[in-house]
């Protein structure tokens, strides 16, 4: 998980806290410091004293003349002047950037800023933190042309484990959640309850398919763990990714597109994790329980050649949308055959069509949705389809 506070901000709160008045030991440490940072040194430097920004020069300027003054006053006083009181004398007196400052002691500051970015629930990040850090991990994931994933997660069926089980349980459930979230997750991710039962993680330079990876993990361990499976707890949870879901100058896109996807895998029945898929029909999609079969136009010596028995969830005259716990591989050449006969029907007339698999979603740990695109649909199977779907009206419209 990313800290609010970087590495030299730690550094320099730990120089502070042990020795904030002794000038010399904080100036040995600046070799060390600068070499950790060369680029941005001085004006990180002055952000953390007085949360001024100025460019690289610029501050480097401003530090040398703090240092002077620095000298100056300790000569005046006939005695050691502390960094902390030479920089405020310094903005206040001489340079004139800050006309009231408000002093505050920096570990209560950092325990501050800590509490208004945490849920004080579960001790994650909270939706504050996440809103904040989207647009930097955005503007760092362009700058450097890096994936960049977001996955909103939701307790299946949480309000009623609350009603049965009482508030007290159901605050215990979203604790434990996120401590597997926590122990699942990298350090450089982002991790954050967003409020009620849901929580979202913010994934830098991991695909699509890693954070579905991740959340398979995380399936695993909500499954092997007693006080989940015993109380029937899932979730549910939908992923986007940039720059595949980003639109332009808008980074709140990826966040809609993942709970487009989450809102998918509810309707799809729960207990799922689903990818946003935006899909550009040209064809009315329509619900028909029909059987299929499929074969394999290039079969590997691995996989099924061929499948028998198949219901569909929906046909169009443009593809097909199926379930199987075969692995069927994106952009892979079928041939569909498509028998108009019900779900306990086994008569019907079968056409026989050229397809490819144009999408998959993972349903559960054994089963998989497939989207498969029809090819090369010729007049005949273009009538013959078009007849037993309702859209038969429609058909002289078609391209």
């Amino acid at each position: 998980m990313e800290n609010s506070l970087t590495g030299l901000q730690e550094a320099v709160i730990q120089f502070l806290t042990e020795d904030g008045y002794n000038r010399k030991f904080f100036l040995s440490q600046i070799d060390e410091l600068v070499a950790s940072d060369a680029e941005h040194f001085f004006s990180k430097m002055l952000a953390i004293f007085v949360h001024l920004e100025f460019d690289e020069e610029e501050a480097k300027l401003h530090w040398e003349r703090i240092m002077l003054n620095c000298r100056q006053l300790s000569l005046q006083t006939g005695r050691e002047v502390g960094l902390r009181v030479a920089i405020l004398d310094y903005f206040l007196n001489i340079n004139r950037l800050l006309n009231n400052p408000m002093l505050v002691e920096i570990h209560l500051f950092k325990q501050t800023e800590r509490l208004a970015m945490t849920d004080g629930l579960t001790g994650l990040f909270n939706q504050r933190y996440f809103d904040i850090n989207l647009g930097k991990e955005v503007r760092r994931a362009l700058r450097y042309r890096k994936d960049l994933s977001v996955a909103i997660i939701d307790l299946d069926n949480f309000k009623q484990l609350n009603d049965t089980r009482g508030h007290v349980f159901g605050d215990l459930v979203l604790k434990r959640f996120g401590e597997i979230l926590m122990s699942t997750s990298r350090e450089e991710d982002i991790v954050c309850r967003y409020g009620g039962e849901e929580f979202v993680l913010l994934l830098p330079e991991v695909s699509t398919s890693g954070t579905i990876h991740l959340l398979e993990r995380v399936r695993e361990k909500i499954h092997s763990t007693p006080f989940f499976s015993e109380h029937r707890i899932t979730f549910s949870a939908g992923v986007a990714c940039f720059p595949t879901h980003y639109d332009e100058e808008d980074a709140l896109s990826i966040v809609r597109a993942a709970d487009r996807a989450l809102y998918q895998a509810k309707y799809e029945g729960k207990d799922r994790i689903i990818e946003y898929f935006a899909e550009k029909r040209r064809h009315t999609r329509f619900k028909q329980s029909w059987r299929i079969s499929w074969e394999r136009v290039n079969a590997g010596s691995q996989e099924p050649a061929s499948r028998d028995s198949i219901i569909t969830q929906n046909v169009s005259l443009g593809g097909v949308r199926f379930e199987s716990s075969d692995w069927l591989s994106l952009d892979e050449d079928l041939l569909v055959s498509i028998s108009q006969s019900g779900e306990h029907d086994s008569g019907g007339i079968a056409i026989r069509i050229p397809g490819r698999v144009i999408w998959t979603r993972r349903l559960s740990e054994n089963r998989l949705a497939y989207g498969v695109a029809f090819l090369d649909l010729n007049p005949d199977q273009r009538q013959h389809l078009g007849g037993a779907l309702p859209v038969s009206r429609f058909l002289n419209d078609m391209p």
